[in-house]
């Protein structure tokens, strides 16, 4: 019986890995269009994703941020010089091993995370808007289920 219920469960679990490949993207393009329109001094997807983590966990090395985000160490370097040039973040070094460089959000670097943050929740507070309180519900409930299973600290 117990074969059954884990063979009954491949098609669904499929069904529904297909759905979120189909809307997740459109959120994420829905999101980066936000976090790029907020104001004179926008962010691409990674630098705003960059900045955030760095409000989380200051004093993070290059390579673990870039461990993080999935991107290519190269790639984090030039996002990471593009926010230092800018004056959102900084690099320092590490008083322990001077050989280490550690990443930290900058003053101005939070206000502009901060800005860019409470726009890119306003648009999405308004594009979830229209929805009926059940389907709220429904939405906040199934995003429990995803934190749950995507969670930082999950086996990969």
């Amino acid at each position: 019986m117990k074969i059954l219920a884990e063979e009954s469960k491949t098609p669904l679990a499929r069904q529904t890995a297909a759905d979120m490949l189909d809307v997740i993207p459109r959120v994420m393009c829905f999101l980066r269009t936000e976090v790029m329109a907020c104001q004179d001094n926008p962010l691409s997807m990674p630098e705003f994703r960059a900045l955030h983590y760095l409000q989380e966990h200051s004093g993070i090395s290059l390579s673990d941020l870039a461990e993080h985000m999935a991107i290519a160490l190269p790639s984090m370097s030039k996002h990471i010089d593009h926010l230092v040039d800018r004056g959102m973040a900084r690099r320092q070094t590490d008083p322990a091993d001077r050989r280490r460089v550690a990443l930290a959000l900058t003053a101005q670097g939070a206000t502009l995370l901060k800005t860019t943050s409470e726009h890119a929740h306003q648009r999405l507070a308004e594009a979830l808007g229209p929805l009926k309180p059940s389907e709220h519900a429904q939405l906040r409930q199934a995003m429990e289920l995803l934190q749950h299973l995507f969670k930082a600290d999950a086996p990969k």
